[in-house]
């Protein structure tokens, strides 16, 4: 688990990541995307002169969480975003909120990493409650407030998103009905996002149909089954027992198989 960079600051709601992934597409320079982007979330916020600084504050760190996503990622997710852009280029039907979480995730592996423990919860349970996600996520990071306050966030987007759900009990969440997926370019894009917020290598097709991280999402297994021949970004091999292991190409090995 890649625990380096937590991050999710602000609450991040879903059409400030379609916002942002628009101007991306529509050719707007970062400059001004971060601009129209800041106006958009502040736009949000009550206005008034004892909430201005604080207002400023969450808008920025808010624009900030959403352009390492979308606009101007760090390198070692730069290739990603840009497999995903083309996806949706493609294909402009594609689940946009699968899109946007793996995203985060890939940006933020903080994201995801709190996914899997609420996803692990759902496992067990129909009801989870804000004591237990943090119970584990302290376990995986350590008590420090960050922890708290930026799992928190994480929550709340969920909710917001329509991906879990407030209970009757505060501090309890229910399980949205997931979100099928059967289309093998966002299947991709899954593997992919987890390998890099993961740090692993490789990852067998059992494992990843039941990552309790993808707990949004119902991942059809024949969707999955036709990645075994490959694709543009991911290597598939059978090993001697006849397990499926999935793996990332190279920049390179991708340009090539395209020319």
């Amino acid at each position: 688990m890649k625990t380096s960079l937590i991050g999710i600051k602000q609450e991040i709601k879903l059409d400030w990541m379609d916002f942002a992934l628009n101007c991306r597409l529509s050719g707007l320079d970062a400059k001004q995307t971060r601009s129209e982007l800041f106006k958009l979330i502040s736009s949000s916020f009550t206005k008034g002169p004892a909430k201005s600084t604080k207002s400023e504050i969450t808008s920025k760190e808010a624009t900030n969480i959403i352009m390492n996503s979308w606009i101007t990622p760090k390198k070692h997710v730069l290739e990603f975003c840009n497999h995903s852009l083309s996806a949706i280029q493609k294909d402009s039907e594609l689940n946009r909120i699968a899109i946007h979480w793996s995203m985060l995730s890939a940006a933020y592996p903080f994201w995801f990493n709190t996914s899997s423990c609420i996803g692990r919860l759902f496992n067990f349970q129909d009801k989870v409650s804000l004591q237990q996600i943090m119970k584990r996520l302290i376990e995986n990071y350590g008590d420090r407030e960050t922890i708290t306050r930026s799992g928190r966030r994480v929550i709340r987007s969920l909710v917001e998103w329509g991906l879990i759900f407030d209970c009757d009990t505060r501090g309890s969440y229910t399980q949205a009905s997931p979100i099928p997926i059967s289309d093998v370019n966002l299947v991709e894009i899954f593997i992919e996002m987890v390998l890099i917020t993961t740090g692993k290598k490789n990852i067998t097709f059992e494992e990843f149909v039941s990552l309790p991280g993808l707990f949004p999402f119902k991942i059809k297994p024949a969707a999955v089954s036709a990645l075994q021949k490959g694709s543009p970004r991911i290597i598939s091999r059978v090993d001697s027992y006849g397990s499926t292991y999935f793996s990332l190409r190279s920049i390179d090995q991708s340009n090539k198989l395209q020319d």
